[in-house]
């Protein structure tokens, strides 16, 4: 019979059932003496220099709406933006409690409402006091895609001084979306504002 401790464990009729005593007595000594045979490794000294360098840290702000009901949102998301949703918690009493999707690669977070801990969305508000920012490649086969999903669109994709050719939407849901694609230098010059640049 095989002196391999290892051998010997697979030999066993069963394999579940505690090893031994003596099995594991033999085993826990030739572990200890493979270990004592290791070579010693030489470290380095210690260095007690202090870096001066401030760490740098990124921050990001991620938009986070609520939306009611949420699981259709998200379904209109994908249809009409070409959102990919990459996480859901659905309460036990069925709402969406959080769920994160990417949109044109940027993360977007929402939730069902929940009036109870004072969330509630634009339908619930009248509206909405901010827009959501979005570049897409390609602006105009956005703009069809939303107004053939049910969006609010003013007006049609339009090349504007600001350097993109945009248009803006309200979702279903009460949400507000601008949707762009650059498409070149912002002008200096536009008539009714002052531009200020950072030096």
């Amino acid at each position: 019979m095989s002196t391999d401790p290892f051998e010997q464990l697979q030999q066993l009729a069963d394999p579940l059932a505690p090893p031994e005593a003596r099995f594991v007595a033999r085993l826990r000594q030739r572990v200890a003496d493979a270990l004592t045979e290791l070579p010693t490794v030489d470290l380095p000294e210690r260095s007690t220099t202090v870096s001066t360098t401030t760490p740098t840290t990124t921050s990001t702000i991620t938009p986070y709406i609520c939306v009611s009901p949420a699981i259709e949102a998200l379904a209109w998301y994908r249809d009409a933006l070409g959102a990919v949703e990459t996480i859901r918690y659905t309460g036990d009493d069925g709402r969406v409690g959080h769920a994160e999707m990417l949109i044109a690669g940027a993360n977007v977070m929402l939730s069902d409402e929940y009036p109870e801990l004072e969330v509630v969305s634009p339908t619930t508000l009248g509206g909405t006091p901010m827009t959501l920012h979005v570049e897409v490649p390609d602006v105009d086969a956005v703009y069809e895609r939303v107004v053939a999903a049910g969006a609010r669109v003013p007006a049609p994709p339009k090349d504007e001084a600001y350097g993109a050719r945009s248009f803006t939407m309200i979702d279903p849901f009460g949400h507000r979306w601008m949707i762009q694609t650059p498409s070149g230098e912002m002008q200096d010059h536009v008539e009714g504002y002052t531009i200020t640049r950072a030096e």
